[in-house]
């Protein structure tokens, strides 16, 4: 068990405290004068080193197309791998491209949707 006290609202985890393919849990609490005001908990489970080499792999075979689909395939890829903010700042630059696009509009609202999951 790891424990990084802090005063700040954001914490860097120290390089290779993560390992790829792995499960963790965290656990927040706020400490105020009268003693703990909030927490709260989560569990999540970080990408394989196989789906990390993948998916840079992936990147690069999509380097030769236009702008727009190469965000949203990379957003989409992203989505399914679970790293949601990753798709969601690809799929938003894809839809800033052709903000009418409805496949990009869609996937952008699953992102949002899972996201929202997340949020206690």
């Amino acid at each position: 068990i790891a424990r990084y006290p802090t005063a700040a609202t954001s914490l860097k985890i120290p390089a290779g405290t993560l390992q790829p393919g792995s499960r963790y849990s965290w656990r927040v609490r706020a400490i105020g004068p009268t003693g703990v005001v909030g927490q709260g908990a989560a569990s999540f489970t970080t990408i394989s080193e196989q789906d990390v080499s993948r998916r840079a792999e992936f990147a690069k075979a999509l380097e030769e197309l236009d702008p727009v689909p190469l965000s949203a395939l990379r957003g989409d890829l992203d989505l399914r791998l679970g790293l949601l903010q990753e798709a969601r700042q690809e799929l938003e630059a894809a839809l800033r491209l052709k903000p009418e696009d409805p496949a990009i509009q869609h996937a952008l609202e699953l992102v949002h949707a899972a996201l929202a999951e997340r949020t206690p």
